[in-house]
């Protein structure tokens, strides 16, 4: 939630808390949707029926607004995500760190609407963590199988923790064989799982 939308949510601790509700739907499938979606996709844009279900939609846009109204009243700039979309859009474009502009403001920029930025807030959301549940799922389940690897790389993350005193950016940085781990099984499984789309 803080990367998407630049919050604290506090979902792990909490497991009734109402973003972590919300997260859960937006991969709830149902059944007969899905048949529709696969056998007869013209429907939905006919019918003007959203792939994702409306009070999800609503939730997500109006967290997203109230965040940008509230940055925006309390001149808050954080280095995130949402200060991008934030940029584009007030200005169209993206100020890079040097505060040299990226883009000509005499050109004719479009901006974002607060639909469209609400939108690529959500899907950066969506799409990160499933991607991340995935790669965890597939890795972890690669390590259980083999458990030489899993000792190679528990002992250099001890070694690394042990190092640091705590998990940090940098600490995972130095964990190169975990890193190798991920990548090596990630590659496998996806070639996997691009043939089954295609079936």
């Amino acid at each position: 939630m803080s990367t998407a939308f630049g919050i604290k949510s506090n979902c792990i601790q909490d497991p009734d808390n109402v973003y972590r509700d919300h997260r859960k739907k937006i991969f709830e499938a149902n059944p007969i949707w899905i048949a529709i979606i696969l056998f007869v996709p013209q429907i939905m844009n006919l019918l003007f029926i959203p792939f994702t279900d409306r009070g999800i939609i609503r939730f997500y846009t109006k967290l997203f607004r109230e965040t940008v109204e509230y940055r925006q009243t309390h001149k808050i700039i954080k280095h995130d995500f949402m200060n991008l979309l934030i940029q584009l859009m007030e200005k169209g474009f993206v100020e890079s760190d040097g505060d040299k502009k990226t883009t000509d403001e005499s050109s004719t920029v479009s901006k974002l609407t607060m639909l469209e930025a609400a939108a690529q807030s959500y899907v950066f959301f969506a799409a990160g963590f499933e991607t991340s549940s995935t790669t965890a799922t597939f890795a972890l389940y690669e390590l259980a199988q083999h458990h030489d690897v899993q000792d190679k790389v528990r002992k250099e993350i001890d070694e690394i923790l042990t190092k640091h005193g705590e998990l940090t950016y940098d600490a995972i940085n130095e964990m190169t064989y975990l890193h190798k781990v991920i990548n090596g099984k990630c590659i496998k499984r996806q070639k996997y799982f691009t043939t089954y789309a295609y079936v």
